[in-house]
């Protein structure tokens, strides 16, 4: 064999094969909706058990977001994320009653999940109690939580609406960052 330099040069020829398989029609529709959810004026803040004050201002807007699926079947689930501390039982059962009698999901169809911010408006009513909330601001609370079951009914009927052909595709991670909690 002789001896290879460097000035010699190789040319090998790659082939790549790849199979992507796709449906002629997709099965799927999905629906996107999203709306702000942000409380307006001064509004007692969530998990915040020594605060004395109510909130003092905006930096960002707390958003509500809906996906809706729907199967070939016609069967459907939507999953809800909000910018918010908890969801009570109070509003889940508000909201699910709502979609029941409007859309005609059953509470097993809708999944309502929580980033569980601190920078987010108190939601449960019994806290008003709890840590001396003055009357304006827990009245407040009340009429917040009114409107944001409502608007929540809402966002799902619009992903709903959204509803359009789609292609589900699905992963997996981990997140290893837990190991440093409490």
């Amino acid at each position: 064999p002789r001896s290879r330099g460097l000035g010699d040069v190789y040319k090998r020829q790659v082939v790549v094969s790849t199979m992507i398989t796709v449906a002629a029609e997709p099965s799927w529709l999905a629906g996107a909706s999203q709306t702000k959810i942000t409380p307006e004026g001064a509004y007692w803040m969530g998990g915040y058990a020594s605060r004395t004050k109510p909130s003092e201002g905006t930096d960002l807007d707390l958003r509500g977001k809906a996906l809706a699926l729907q199967d070939e079947n016609g069967a459907r689930v939507v999953f809800v994320t909000l910018d918010l501390l908890v969801v009570t039982p109070e509003m889940s059962r508000a909201v699910l009653e709502g979609v029941k009698i409007r859309y005609g999901l059953t509470p097993a169809n809708v999944l309502l999940n929580c980033s569980h911010t601190h920078c987010g408006p108190e939601l449960r009513l019994y806290r008003e109690s709890l840590h001396n909330i003055p009357k304006p601001l827990a009245v407040k609370m009340g009429d917040y939580v009114e409107w944001l079951n409502k608007r929540l009914i809402n966002l799902i009927g619009e992903s709903l609406k959204n509803l359009r052909p789609a292609s589900l595709f699905d992963s997996s991670d981990k997140a290893s960052f837990e190991k440093n909690r409490r």
